[in-house]
């Protein structure tokens, strides 16, 4: 495991984008057999195989970069620097680089109990007793974050390039881990990090417009989408008289108490499906559904379907424009060459659909979540975009 010459790689990658300015990469003097056997005594402790095998290759590593559109970069203040940054650079006020490595010579980083020191909010602590490795702010463990082993550790680093932000976002302990009764100790090995999960320079440079987009989630969805496809194509089809008569019955819904509820998404061997809860009890109408139907011989121009069902829709090519479709659920759908020009899109869940060449131009996507789709290609000119996410979403 070369870990030296992939993170020279990577320093290069980041030395040759046009909008990274890297500021410092230096490596260090590797430890040898005689010190490792020293520091073991020392503290009472076994290294783990892995870093035996980092530390064989150098006695830590300094790394850093910002974004040229980041909205504190200057040349001025922000030049390359080729002197080694003194060892208790973190205990200083760090500026805003982008990315972050600061990886402790072996013996300094068992005396602090540090082994990363990126930022001044938080630093990576390891146990002596089985070297896992976890976030802190106090060099202290806590629940709030998972904890790691030292190899996933440095593959996370090198896939996220020492991106700073993705650290408390892809160890977070969220409920997922709880309510799936998921291990809070994980393991990504070279394996996990396949390229839609690797940091992309080019769409990080985008964060500023679509937030969180250089994000990735540790847990992934086991979602059939190629099989869901297949159902929504050969789903049922709808007339156009067949619409007039849901939206009708749907605004009886929303007007005997409708509104206000919320989605809950289940899947099931693959297979999603969309649930509205709501504490109302509704006596009229009847709540639109469109999903896995096909919608492709309709038009949704000047409709308005607040709180509608288009989960796992196939309608490519489909024209919504001007439209209201206000806290809908278009989750998992297949909405290729679409149009939402216009239209008012607040709060709506797109999570893992197909969005590609969707016309977004001119649309309220205020507080909409856009995880994981995939968005090569769609238009968001004049789009409002406040409170948007789009983690591990695809844009370039």
């Amino acid at each position: 495991m070369n870990w030296l010459s992939r993170f020279s790689d990577m320093a290069d990658e980041l030395r040759q984008h046009s909008q990274v300015e890297l500021l410092s990469f230096h490596s260090f003097q590797p430890v040898d057999e005689g010190q490792f056997d020293f520091l073991e005594k020392k503290y009472n402790t076994t290294f783990p195989k892995s870093v035996r095998t980092f530390y064989r290759e150098t006695n830590g590593l300094q790394l850093s970069w910002v974004l040229k559109n980041n909205e504190y970069f200057s040349k001025e203040e922000y030049q390359p620097v080729t002197e080694i940054l003194p060892w208790d650079f973190f205990e200083k006020t760090l500026k805003f680089e982008d990315g972050v490595i600061i990886l402790l010579p072996l013996e300094i980083a068992l005396e602090k109990n540090v082994f990363d020191a990126f930022s001044q909010f938080y630093t990576v602590i390891f146990s002596f007793e089985n070297f896992h490795l976890t976030l802190s702010e106090d060099d202290h463990f806590s629940d709030e974050f998972l904890t790691t082993d030292f190899e996933s550790y440095l593959e996370f680093l090198i896939a996220g390039k020492g991106l700073v932000s993705r650290r408390s976002f892809f160890y977070k302990l969220t409920d997922d881990f709880l309510f799936k009764k998921i291990s809070t100790h994980i393991s990504t090995p070279a394996i996990f990090w396949t390229k839609e999960k690797i940091l992309n320079l080019d769409q990080a440079v985008l964060k500023d417009k679509f937030p969180l987009c250089d994000q990735v989630r540790l847990i992934e969805n086991k979602i059939n989408h190629l099989g869901l496809r297949q159902m929504a194509e050969n789903g049922e089809k709808i007339s156009p008289s067949e619409l007039e008569e849901i939206i009708g019955k749907h605004h009886q819904f929303l007007m005997s108490g409708g509104v206000g509820g919320t989605w809950k998404v289940l899947e099931i061997r693959g297979i999603v499906t969309a649930f509205y809860e709501n504490e109302i009890e509704t006596t009229e109408g009847e709540q639109a559904a469109f999903e896995r139907k096909n919608l492709t011989n309709l038009s949704f121009e000047k409709i308005e379907l607040p709180f509608s069902n288009f989960c796992s829709t196939f309608a490519e090519g489909v024209i919504f424009s001007n439209s209201i479709f206000e806290k809908s659920i278009f989750t998992d759908a297949f909405l290729q060459d679409a149009s939402f020009n216009n239209n008012i899109l607040t709060n709506v869940d797109f999570s893992r659909s197909d969005l590609r060449n969707v016309d977004f131009g001119n649309t309220d996507l205020r507080n909409a979540d856009f995880e994981d789709c995939d968005l090569r290609g769609a238009n968001f000119e004049n789009a409002k975009l406040e409170g948007a996410s789009f983690i591990n979403c695809i844009l370039i």
